[in-house]
C-alpha cells in the first residue's frame, strides 16, 4: 500500500518549528520554538516564540515573542511533513477566527 502525498499550500502560513530567522534590525538569529503565544498578563497573541540561535533555550525570560512581519530573512526552514503542514493550516484558520 503506497502513501498518497497531500498537496497543501502553506504560503502565508507559519514557518515550521526549528526555522531560523533574522528579524529586522537584529544582529542575532532566532530559532522558532512556538506558535501563537499569548503574552502573559496581556491580551496579545504573538505569531512566534523564538530563542537565540545557536544558544537555544536558556530560561523563560530569555524567550522572544515576535510576529511574521518582523522577519527580515528566513535563514533555514525547519522540518515539515504533511502532518505538520496540516497543523499549521489549522492553526492559521483558528487564529483568523480568534482575531475577528
Amino acid at each position: 500500500m503506497s502513501k498518497k502525498k497531500v498537496e497543501i499550500s502553506v504560503e502565508n502560513t507559519f514557518l515550521p518549528l526549528g526555522s531560523v530567522v533574522m528579524l529586522k534590525g537584529a544582529t542575532t538569529p532566532l530559532a522558532i520554538i512556538g506558535f501563537a503565544v499569548v503574552e502573559q498578563n496581556k491580551d496579545k497573541i504573538w505569531d512566534y516564540m523564538g530563542v537565540m540561535y545557536p544558544v537555544g533555550y536558556i530560561s523563560p525570560d530569555k524567550n522572544l515573542l515576535f510576529n511574521r512581519d518582523q522577519i527580515e530573512t528566513v535563514i533555514s526552514e525547519g522540518f515539515s511533513d504533511d502532518n505538520e503542514k496540516l497543523f499549521r493550516l489549522e492553526l492559521e484558520r483558528n487564529l483568523l477566527t480568534m482575531k475577528r
